[in-house]
Order: C-alpha cells, then sequence, then structure tokens
C-alpha cells in the first residue's frame, strides 16, 4: 500500500470514529453492494476495538452520496474522527483508498491506499481498521490490533454481502436467502452467514406470498439449525447472538430473548438489526 504521512494525531476526551459510506468507484455501479459492505465491515471491525467509540451504521448512512463538510457531519456524529474512502474492483482485484480526518480542523491525519486480491478482504479490512486503532490510541497507549479473521472465498463473501444489502432492503427475500445458503455452502465456517440466514428465515413470511414461503420448507425448523450454527462458529459474536435471541423468542422464552438480545447490543453496540428486534419483544 502507499502512504501519506499528514498532521500528527492530536484528540481531546475519548477518541471517537464514524466511517462513512465508502465511495463505489468500480466500472459496474452494481458493485455497490460490496462498498456498502466494506464498509459495514469495516464499521464492525472498528467497534471491536477497546476504548474506540464508533458511530453507528445507521447514522454514518444517512450520509451517503450526500457530501459536505466533514468537520460539520463529525460535529452532527459527535465524533473526533471521520473515516471516509472510496473502493475500485476489477476482477479479483480491489484498490481501497482511507483517509482519517480529524473533525476539528478539518486535517487528515493519514491516507493509504491498498491494492489486494478479493481472497484477502478480511485481512485488508483487519488492516485499515489496525491502522485507525493505532492513530487514534496514541495518546492511551499501544493500540489492540484486531483479531484476525479466518479467510473466506471471495464467491462467498459477494454473496454474503449481496444477500445482506437484500435483506436490509427487505427486498427479494427469497434471493437473499439464496445468496446466504451459498455462501455458507461456499464457506461452512462463516459465523456471520450462518447468522445471517438465519435472520433472514426470521423475517421472510412477511416478505414473501404464502406459495413462496411453502418452497422453503420447514422455516422453524431452518431457523433454528442456521442459527445453532452461527453460535457454534462464533458464540459472542453480536449476529450470533441476534439469531439466538431470534429462536428465543419464537420459542416464547422472552426472558433469555431480552437476555441475549441486550448481550448482542452490549457486544457490538454499532450494530442497528437487533434494535428493531430486541423492540419487538415489547411490542
Amino acid at each position: 500500500y502507499r502512504t501519506e504521512a499528514q498532521a500528527p494525531a492530536t484528540t481531546s476526551g475519548p477518541p471517537s470514529v464514524a466511517v462513512l459510506p465508502f465511495a463505489n468507484l468500480s466500472d459496474d455501479r452494481e458493485q455497490e453492494f460490496f462498498s456498502d459492505g466494506m464498509t459495514e465491515e469495516l464499521l464492525n471491525v472498528l467497534a471491536k476495538i477497546p476504548t474506540l467509540k464508533v458511530a453507528a451504521r445507521t447514522s454514518v448512512f444517512e450520509f451517503k452520496d450526500k457530501g459536505g463538510d466533514v468537520r460539520e457531519i463529525g460535529r452532527k456524529l459527535g465524533v473526533s474522527h471521520i473515516v471516509e474512502g472510496s473502493i475500485r474492483r476489477e476482477g479479483d482485484q480491489v484498490r481501497v483508498t482511507a483517509q482519517l480526518i480529524r473533525v476539528a480542523d478539518g486535517f487528515h491525519v493519514w491516507s493509504e491506499t491498498y491494492d489486494r486480491e478479493l481472497k484477502g478482504v478480511f485481512a485488508l479490512q483487519d488492516e485499515i481498521a489496525g491502522r485507525i486503532g493505532a492513530q487514534l490510541q496514541t495518546s492511551l497507549g499501544v493500540a489492540v490490533a484486531p483479531t484476525a479473521r479466518t479467510p473466506i472465498p471471495p464467491e462467498a463473501y459477494d454473496d454474503y454481502l449481496k444477500g445482506r444489502a437484500l435483506y436490509r432492503k427487505r427486498q427479494s427475500m427469497l434471493q437473499a436467502i439464496a445468496h446466504f445458503e451459498a455462501a455458507v455452502s461456499r464457506a461452512p465456517e462463516f459465523a456471520a452467514g450462518w447468522a445471517s440466514l438465519s435472520l433472514a428465515y426470521e423475517v421472510v413470511h412477511g416478505y414473501t406470498t404464502v406459495a413462496e414461503l411453502a418452497s422453503l420448507g420447514d422455516i422453524g425448523a431452518k431457523l433454528r439449525i442456521t442459527a445453532a450454527r452461527a453460535v457454534a462458529l462464533e458464540p459472542r459474536a453480536a449476529m450470533s447472538l441476534h439469531a439466538q435471541a431470534n429462536v428465543a423468542r419464537a420459542d416464547f422464552r422472552y426472558a433469555d430473548a431480552e437476555k441475549l438480545y441486550a448481550e448482542a447490543i452490549q457486544v457490538d453496540p454499532t450494530y442497528p438489526d437487533v434494535r428493531e428486534d430486541y423492540a419487538q419483544l415489547f411490542n
């Protein structure tokens, strides 16, 4: 990667950051799912760094494609730093440019460009997150690097991100489920893929016809099996806890569900999906 040295990082108060949606510079505009997914995944990795406050996904995506002064955006989000960047994908190659900006004065703390093969996308996300964490935690001592994740095939990651994009919009839920099923078929150890598949099964009844629903078979059983796979692989991941909570709610174990929803929020306060189901528990 290339590194551009910028102004020294100085902060007042606890370090905090917002990751603005990365711009898709690929020739194929349909790669928007990849740039949005990269933003979300980077945000999730940063949220695991101790002492670092990270703005939630729902907050930062309100600024998607809107532009504006990063100092004003940072003040609205209540953070000391902004991460913004762009992604260009061509075949199995991806170029990511990321920059860290100090909200107080609008100066760049650093800017880096990474050229990678898609097979190393998790390592790339972890590397960028580690660099951001190191910059933000300079005043607090040695930064804690994010835990390295097991690589998955690029095709599985694509299917996962495509499924997540449809799931979030509650569009073409049968297609979303197909994408998640393809992702876990290609990467059986991918906990987030299993958890997302379980979450999709939980909501599918509200967005499909009776015939489409029947084509899926025993949704209740699939909801439980896929959640169990996610929990077995990553029991403390927010998405795994969310899927497990949905199962508890479906089984009328409301106290267990409430506890699991709360744990998911505590593990990753930036993860928005769980809050919707948590709120529905009290309806």
